[in-house]
């Protein structure tokens, strides 16, 4: 009879085959560390809300052999009883402290007990990237107590209703560390209060090297505080707008966006990408960054927001398309080297075959993308002659 020892190793060469299948038969004994190795090894979990009774029912089984997968990445969905999410957490899983992922996409945190949470940020010791969803919050130790969380290197918050959030919540003024937190996410409309929470109460040991935001007019001065915190650690900066603030006319806002984008504090940025954006918000952009002659950027990227209330004509009609706009351009200081500037058009409708799924209907589709991004490349080029020595250019399409 063979070590138990040299059985497991054995049998774990035989993962997710059809043989160990026929040596979890042969006795008890093989039986016991088979059924370890019969499920191939899964890195992702998706859970919405039908799955998870029987998700927990599978679990518990006698001889189960689910609870003896490692599951790496946890997606949360749509689940409209509390109880079981909060059953979830406060069970002791055996893959929870091997999470390295964990997305919360549609339960609001602060609808769970104060058990789940505990167990949240107790048992996921291995957690280094939380997407929550946000809404309504009025206490301040949901957010605090994050920071408990030592392993967690990506923190994203989406927050989909600006109307139910407390915006004065008051964090006080202590401090805490975190060693290896370096990416901040912020979806939809998180208010100024919580990102001066991450702006004024964290010390980050490891250094924020990338920020995501959604570009609302009341976080302009929370976000400047944030930007000054990552300081020279910041590499990467991510900025979606809205249509509110792109269609803004307002001076105030327009000077108070060129005044956020000199990033003064920042001069290793290498990255930024601007989603959604409009003329009028480019060219705001660029006038905070000529301004600084520190910065060399590696990549640009420009996507275009939808012009909805413009139909294309049969001559395409392009966003970037102000000569103010590509004198920015070729004004942007690059110490001698080139930058890659990549812009992304929105794909017109008559660019686009609808609801064709057949092997010539997508081959159609292809052509029709390749000759516009061609016409685009072409456009851009010409247009950004005068830039030419700073930039080195490139089209790309996405569907609307």
């Amino acid at each position: 009879m063979l070590a138990q020892e040299l059985l497991d190793i054995i049998l774990s060469n035989l993962r997710g085959t059809s043989s160990i299948r026929e040596c979890a038969l042969v006795c008890r004994g093989w039986r016991r560390i088979a059924r370890k190795y019969l499920l191939p090894p899964s890195e992702y979990l998706k859970i919405g809300h039908t799955g998870w009774s029987q998700f927990l029912e599978l679990y518990d089984a006698p001889f189960s052999t689910l609870s003896f997968v490692s599951f790496k990445w946890l997606d949360i969905g749509i689940v409209h009883r509390r109880k079981l999410v909060d059953k979830f957490f406060t069970r002791n899983l055996s893959f929870q402290s091997q999470l390295t992922r964990l997305s919360i996409n549609l339960v609001m945190i602060e609808s769970l007990s104060p058990e789940a949470l505990a167990s949240l940020y107790r048992s996921f010791t291995s957690l280094k990237f939380l997407r929550l969803l946000v809404q309504g919050i009025d206490r301040c130790d949901l957010f605090s107590d994050l920071i408990t969380i030592q392993s967690l290197e990506t923190l994203s918050l989406r927050a989909p209703d600006p109307n139910r959030f407390e915006n004065s919540l008051d964090f006080g003024s202590q401090k805490k560390h975190h060693p290896n937190l370096r990416k901040l996410v912020f979806e939809g409309y998180i208010p100024e209060c919580i990102i001066r929470l991450f702006a004024r109460n964290i010390v980050y040991d490891a250094g924020i090297n990338s920020i995501s935001v959604e570009a609302l007019t009341p976080q302009f001065s929370a976000l400047k505080e944030l930007l000054e915190v990552a300081g020279d650690n910041l590499q990467e900066l991510f900025v979606q707008t809205k249509d509110t603030f792109n269609n803004s006319r307002d001076a105030n806002i327009q000077a108070s966006w060129a005044q956020v984008m000199k990033l003064e504090y920042n001069p290793n940025l290498e990255k930024i990408h601007l989603d959604f954006v409009d003329n009028a918000t480019i060219r705001r952009f660029m006038r905070g960054l000529i301004s600084n002659p520190k910065i060399h950027l590696d990549l640009l990227t420009i996507n275009l927001r939808d012009n909805e209330h413009t139909p294309y004509p049969s001559t395409p009609t392009w966003t970037l398309m102000d000569q103010g706009l590509y004198e920015n351009f070729s004004q942007t200081p690059t110490h001698g080297l080139k930058s890659l500037l990549k812009v992304i058009f929105p794909l017109p409708p008559r660019y686009e075959i609808q609801g064709g799924d057949s092997e010539d209907d997508f081959e159609a589709n292809e052509d029709l993308r390749y000759s516009f991004r061609e016409a685009a490349q072409s456009r851009c080029a010409s247009r950004l002659a005068n830039a030419s020595q700073n930039w080195e250019i490139m089209v790309d399409v996405r569907s609307v």
